[in-house]
């Protein structure tokens, strides 16, 4: 064998080496796939292009749109107390209008600027619990939460998701609108509203 070439192997083989390793390993932010199943596992934010139908991308751009919004209200200085209401769905799709509103109740907790309490539609095992800890005389009465010590919301979050769908033999259109209200539960004053529009439009 040439003596160059025998003097040149070691390197030779390092870099064929390195090849090898740089092809097999996978990149932190790609994609992970299961070839027997074909599912992937990809970035929550990536668009998705499904169809005109409501999906996460929209559920992303809504929550979005929404938290940045609230954050920027001067009333929320000082931690208010916020409950979330209800969002009623006046779409002609099933969409689960409490999924948007957890993300944005997780995002804008996250900020530090309000608490949330429990909405009156889940008192109910809140009631529960607090009865039985203080009448079933299972609980040591020292640690035991006392009645009448809940905080009421200083406002309460309530809105709607409505629809406009438009088709004819060429393209169909969809057009969706968030709207979200922050209401003073005192006075009934709506401080703050804001939406978010959404349109589709998909060639048949």
């Amino acid at each position: 064998m040439n003596k160059n070439l025998l003097r040149r192997l070691p390197a030779i083989v390092t870099l064929a080496a390195v090849a090898v390793l740089a092809g097999c390993a996978t990149p932190v932010n790609s994609p992970v796939s299961d070839p027997s199943s074909g599912v992937q596992r990809v970035d929550p934010g990536l668009v998705g292009n499904t169809g005109t139908g409501h999906d996460a991308t929209d559920l992303n751009l809504i929550a979005e749109k929404m938290t940045q919004s609230l954050l920027e209200l001067p009333l929320l200085t000082g931690r208010p107390t916020l409950a979330i209401a209800q969002v009623k769905n006046k779409t002609g799709e099933y969409i689960d209008t409490n999924n948007i509103l957890n993300t944005i109740q997780t995002q804008v907790l996250k900020s530090g600027k309000v608490r949330f309490v429990r909405s009156t539609s889940e008192l109910g095992g809140a009631v529960d619990q607090l009865s039985t800890t203080n009448s079933s005389g299972l609980y040591d009465k020292k640690t035991a939460p006392k009645m009448g010590k809940m905080l009421a919301a200083k406002y309460t979050l309530e809105g709607e998701f409505t629809s406009i769908v438009s088709s004819n033999a060429r393209v169909k259109d969809v057009f969706y609108k968030f709207t979200l209200k922050m209401i003073d539960t005192e006075s009934g004053v709506i401080e703050w509203v804001d939406e978010k529009q959404i349109r589709k439009i998909q060639n048949k």
